[in-house]
């Protein structure tokens, strides 16, 4: 998980060419088939080295300390059973360590040997590490399953290996597997779930926006990321504007801190 420190809203022209160099961005890893490399699973299902390759292209050696707004990732320290944030040091190790889906892509190791994968298996929604970052309002873009989802599955018809490999050969048994969630969506799941949903530090001018899923979309299907981008960048305009017109306490403040920030800019 990473986060750039940076007020945002549809009307502002800064904010729009910040969007699109976004979007352009993720093209670009899009184009390298990162996503779709997969690999023999011993270290994990996703060759790492072909997304490695997209980033140190996209954002070559820049440092953290050196980016044009102040910027965070969040990563999960295994070593230490601990969150680690991220401030310093190459910037495109610092996406790449707070992008390592457990399972999915092999984590990334510092100098130090510390073994560090996604941020959000620690805390999905660190919004406690950018208050004691920044002061003023956020805006948090939360994406956490909502609904209560059961499984009609029998524990016992889940074959072993033998059995599995038997009923794949055959392709009228093959219809009798049980329909269990795969690997992906197990991970998925557990990255999500978000149990210390209740304990985030939320205070009024916290904005938290829970965009809906978009039809056609899975957690696996990576090669689509700009799809996803433009979907939720529009539903993100139209959420806002519905906040602005309920005059939303949070909205309000965000207006007030971009309007002192463009004086700031225009006495300097």
């Amino acid at each position: 998980m990473h986060y750039a420190d940076k007020l945002l809203t549809p009307s502002s022209k800064k904010g729009s060419r910040f969007e699109a160099k976004r979007g352009r961005d993720w093209k670009q890893i899009d184009k390298s088939k990162a996503f779709k490399r997969f690999i023999l699973p011993k270290y994990a299902f996703l060759d790492h080295t072909a997304l490695d390759r997209a980033l140190q292209r996209l954002y070559g050696s820049t440092l953290i300390e050196n980016v044009w707004k102040p910027y965070f990732a969040v990563t999960t320290d295994l070593s230490e059973s601990a969150l680690r944030v991220i401030r310093t040091g190459l910037l495109w190790r610092a996406v790449r360590a707070s992008s390592s889906i457990p399972g999915v892509l092999p984590p990334v190791f510092d100098e130090e040997g510390h073994m560090l994968v996604d941020g959000a298996i620690a805390d999905n929604v660190p919004l406690a590490v950018m208050k004691s970052l920044k002061a003023g309002p956020n805006v948090v873009v939360h994406i956490c399953p909502t609904d209560r989802c059961l499984f009609d599955v029998d524990y016992g018809s889940i074959p072993g290996r033998l059995g599995l490999l038997e009923r794949l050969i055959n392709p009228f048994s093959r219809r009798e597997l049980p329909r269990c969630p795969s690997p992906a969506n197990v991970i998925q799941r557990s990255i999500f779930a978000d149990i210390r949903r209740d304990r985030q530090p939320s205070g009024p001018h916290d904005l938290l926006l829970h965009p809906p899923p978009f039809p056609g979309l899975s957690f696996m299907n990576w090669d689509r990321h700009h799809d996803v981008f433009n979907a939720a960048y529009r539903w993100g305009l139209e959420a806002l504007d519905r906040l602005k017109s309920d005059n939303n306490p949070a909205i309000a403040e965000m207006e007030r801190a971009l309007t002192g920030c463009q004086g700031q800019e225009k006495r300097t």
